[in-house]
């Protein structure tokens, strides 16, 4: 009968390694008909259903196969993999640090629990779990990686890079460590290498955006005669940073023709009339253009120090100037001095919950006097914001009728009619800045936070008309929250 097993359990594992799960699903049902307590049986089992998202039955399956199996820790470090898949992170990091107990040469299970670690913003904790899996497995790519992404995020930056060259050792042509590295060279301000290494972004699958197909040649920076296409990538937010970079593009000679994101034709189409522009996803025949590029990789050639940054501190879109929709909802007699726009969500799937900040956290800035306060944040915050006007006494305003996800110009003039802005880190803080609005910018410590998001004595490289307030702690908005009070109080007198 043990023969028998064996053979099933080979079985199921080589459909395993052939994707074929519903296969191997069949063959391991058999083998716990006869034995119900088969430890290995029940932890594929439960890793096949954690494969498909079905945390909850996983967490059952690899119980029975602990009770079953109580020394063996890797049955522990996947029952950790799967409590953070739960977001249980605290029990997550007891599991793994069980396995590493009971199995301290399995390298693995010092680099789960290192992730878990992560998850609770414990970086330095996380850090020493990865160097404990490094001197098991000093190789292992994945583990180097990890341990540069914690460095990283706990702001040792000259670690996060010295583990990053060394994971480009093992494998120089691992896409996702060269677009960590660019990223994290531009945001420490070296330009040269930082854009050339951002370039393997279309190879990273960390990289949501995909590059356009075309058998015209990449433009290099130079001037010469015929058409330069500059197409999106990325998200709405992204556009308008890079777009800051179009003014640069002017003193090139050749006929230019843009594609953005639709929903922004009207802004930039007001804001830059001399560029054509069309909407991502209309397909553009070769003919019509002779050199591409992306913008996000005019940063090569138009943001290569930082007195380029210097040299394009203006405002660069446009708001439509008496938007009757806009007008009319806002014209009403202000109780207070001035008006503050208020927006304080991401939906960015995954990390904007690094990014977004409870409204009621920012109650001290709420109850300050001389404000009254409109609602720039997209999505339906009709509840958060009553329930926030009962326990401060506070109503941020809504306008009525306009769609701020959708509707952009319509945000982008509502943004206009306020004295300054306070945001999270959002598409409403690049349409403040790129209109020049005083905007007061909140950030995460580091996990969730963009590489280009770097400043100067606290003031935005790409948005001179940004002041940044970051967490000094990850998690933790009350410090930003108040040093921003304090910088409010200070700059307007309130």
């Amino acid at each position: 009968m043990s023969n028998q097993l064996n053979f099933l359990l080979n079985q199921a594992m080589h459909y395993i390694q052939c994707a074929n799960l519903s296969g191997a699903e069949l063959l391991l049902k058999q083998i716990l008909k006869v034995k119900s307590t088969h430890s290995e049986a029940l932890r594929q089992m439960s890793l096949i259903s954690a494969q498909r998202g079905n945390n909850d039955i996983a967490l059952q399956l690899i119980n029975r196969a602990i009770d079953a199996n109580k020394k063996n820790g890797i049955l522990f470090s996947n029952k950790g993999n799967i409590l953070s898949a739960l977001g249980q992170y605290e029990s997550s990091i007891e599991a793994h640090k069980i396995a590493t107990k009971l199995n301290p040469s399995y390298a693995g299970g010092f680099n789960n629990l290192g992730n878990a670690l992560q998850e609770i913003y414990d970086y330095q904790q996380a850090i020493d779990s990865y160097h404990k899996a490094l001197l098991i497995d000093p190789n292992n790519l994945d583990f180097v990686i990890n341990l540069g992404n914690a460095y990283w995020r706990a702001n040792f930056f000259g670690d996060a890079i010295k583990s990053y060259r060394y994971a480009l050792k093992i494998n120089p042509n691992h896409a996702g460590v060269n677009f960590y590295l660019g990223q994290l060279l531009l945001f420490l301000g070296c330009y040269d290498e930082g854009w050339s290494r951002y370039e393997w972004r279309w190879l990273a699958k960390e990289n949501q955006s995909a590059p356009l197909r075309s058998s015209r040649p990449l433009w290099l920076g130079q001037s010469f005669d015929g058409c330069l296409y500059v197409w999106a990538e990325q998200g709405i937010g992204d556009q308008i940073l890079y777009a800051s970079m179009l003014c640069g593009l002017r003193k090139y000679p050749q006929k230019k023709i843009i594609s953005i994101e639709k929903k922004l034709l009207p802004i930039f189409e007001r804001s830059f009339p001399d560029f054509k522009f069309i909407a991502n996803g209309v397909e553009l025949s070769e003919s019509e253009y002779d050199q591409q590029i992306s913008i996000a990789s005019l940063g090569q050639y138009l943001r290569v120090n930082i007195d380029d940054f210097k040299a394009s501190q203006k405002p660069y879109l446009v708001a439509l100037q008496d938007n009757l929709k806009v007008v009319a909802a806002v014209d009403v007699p202000r109780s207070k001095g001035m008006t503050c726009g208020i927006a304080w969500r991401s939906s960015n799937n995954q990390i904007g919950k690094y990014k977004s900040i409870d409204l009621i956290e920012f109650s001290k800035i709420l109850k300050m006097d001389g404000l009254d306060f409109i609602n720039l944040q997209y999505g339906d915050t009709y509840e958060e914001r009553v329930s926030v006007e009962h326990s401060t006494g506070i109503q941020i305003r809504s306008v009525d009728g306009l769609d701020l996800y959708d509707d952009v110009d319509d945000l982008l003039s509502l943004i206009d009619t306020c004295d300054f802005v306070i945001t999270s880190s959002n598409s409403v803080a690049h349409m403040s800045g790129a209109i020049g609005k005083k905007t007061i910018l909140f950030l995460p410590f580091s996990h969730g936070k963009f590489w280009y998001w770097h400043d100067v004595d606290g003031v935005s490289l790409w948005y001179p008309s940004i002041r940044v307030f970051k967490q000094e702690k990850q998690g933790d908005w009350s410090k930003p929250i108040e040093a921003a009070k304090a910088y409010m109080e200070d700059r307007f007198g309130i």
